[in-house]
């Protein structure tokens, strides 16, 4: 049981470690909250660190997301696995017994923990509280220093693409293929 645990346990931050690398900010997102960060960042467009900010905020809801769907993931495979079957000899006779259940329960407790931390961050880092954050900046305050701790180079290299509405219009009606005589 200890053995599967600590696979289980190796496998999701195995998991988590890959997918941490490769975060882009608009993973996870919903359009509304893709939307409020394009009009964001149209807003403080000549702001290095409102971008860098935004930036931050991005990654850290995607690494949110990740930490609760790994944190599900595992909890279902932990909780469907069973624990298999055991042979056990007694003079010249075997017995074998096979244990079916699920430990759903284990594998909730287990989880708890990880889900319990990818929602705080989506609750820390919310694009209610980056918009207060970006307001108050903007009217002069201080960021504060958790927040100033947090912004790596990293965030402000990111290239800063200017949003651009390109109308949508229907496509032309396509003619009637020619006819070979």
């Amino acid at each position: 049981m200890i053995k599967r645990l600590l696979f289980a346990v190796f496998l999701s931050s195995s998991l988590w470690a890959g997918t941490a690398r490769a975060q882009t900010p608009a993973k996870g997102e919903t359009l509304a909250s893709q939307q409020l960060k394009q009009r964001l960042r149209g807003q403080y467009l000549t702001n290095d660190t409102a971008q860098a900010i935004i930036n931050l905020y991005s990654r850290r809801q995607a690494g949110g997301v990740e930490w609760m769907i790994a944190a599900m993931l595992s909890a279902v495979r932990l909780g469907t696995a069973s624990s298999g079957t055991t042979t056990t000899s007694y003079g010249g006779y075997n017995t074998t017994t096979t244990d079916g259940g699920t430990n759903m329960g284990g594998a909730l407790l287990v989880a708890t923990p990880f889900l319990a931390y990818g929602t705080a961050k989506l609750l820390r880092y919310s694009n209610g509280h980056l918009e207060q954050v970006l307001a108050a900046y903007a009217a002069g305050q201080p960021l504060p220093h958790s927040l100033r701790r947090k912004l790596k180079r990293r965030l402000f290299t990111a290239p800063i693409v200017p949003y651009k509405h390109i109308s949508a219009q229907p496509a032309p009606a396509t003619p009637a293929a020619p006819t070979v005589k």
